[in-house]
């Protein structure tokens, strides 16, 4: 048992087609910077040094979890870019608005 996100919510609802969730995640990425671009423009990493920690991070690992176990980034240099790619993306209920599948009234202001 985990709490739903806010798309998963939606779909399980039925208020949203399972399409349109995966069209929507899609969407809500694309507006976010990439990590390795956010850290190079930073300064806390070199090109060499993301393309080293791609090779070597494992599966599922994230970018920023594989920069902490080489000791390249600290947990607050990946705490920080992350917060700013959130900053950075808007809310996924703007999606569904702009989509017609809701409308503002019914999406929860948070």
């Amino acid at each position: 048992m985990r709490p739903l996100l806010f798309g998963e919510f939606l779909y399980y609802s039925g208020l949203i087609p399972w399409k349109a969730l995966i069209e929507a995640i899609v969407w809500q990425q694309r507006q976010r910077p990439r990590f390795g671009e956010v850290a190079m423009r930073w300064f806390h990493l070199s090109n060499r040094e993301i393309d080293w920690i791609l090779s070597e991070k494992k599966p599922f690992e994230r970018i920023g979890e594989a920069a902490v176990r080489k000791s390249l980034l600290n947990r607050f240099q990946v705490n920080t870019i992350l917060y700013y790619q959130r900053s950075r993306q808007r809310k996924i209920g703007e999606f569904f608005v702009e989509k017609g599948y809701l409308t503002e009234d019914r999406i929860p202001a948070f």
